[in-house]
């Protein structure tokens, strides 16, 4: 894989944009989905993939989808773990890839937030509960 430019995300409430690629919002959380939007000139039977990364190059998370030729585009990107990420679109023709976006690096995302849970879920008595906060 070639090295590609990459952008440090801003501390500020704004979209992370490197040349072809823009990611949007900011406070990024597991759990929580964001769109990133790329422009790659994708050629026929390819396979688009965003790829998702920590910093020491472990593959976190990644989803496939098969666009149409030229794609420019939006996937949805959902992280599922906290720390430093990186992030970018590839195309891939027969195990290969072809093309590669901008990366975007340095994305700081947050734990989830604790649940509080509900009183359905306690053992035994978590549906009596759940019916008497109903009345």
């Amino acid at each position: 894989m070639s090295a590609a430019p990459t952008l440090t995300a801003p501390s500020a409430s704004a979209d992370i944009t490197n040349g072809n690629s823009t990611l949007a919002g900011s406070n990024f959380t597991v759990g929580q989905s964001y769109t990133l939007s790329s422009t790659i000139p994708v050629a026929a039977n390819a396979t688009f993939i965003l790829i998702d990364q920590d910093v020491t190059g472990n593959t976190l998370n990644s989803t496939t989808k098969t666009p149409i030729s030229n794609w420019s585009g939006s996937t949805r990107w959902t992280p599922k773990t906290a720390g430093n990420h990186q992030i970018w679109v590839e195309e891939d023709i027969n195990g290969t890839s072809q093309y590669i976006s901008n990366i975007i690096s340095d994305i700081s995302v947050a734990a989830a937030p604790a649940s509080t849970g509900s009183a359905s879920s306690i053992p035994v008595i978590g549906s009596l509960l759940s019916s008497l906060s109903a009345k």
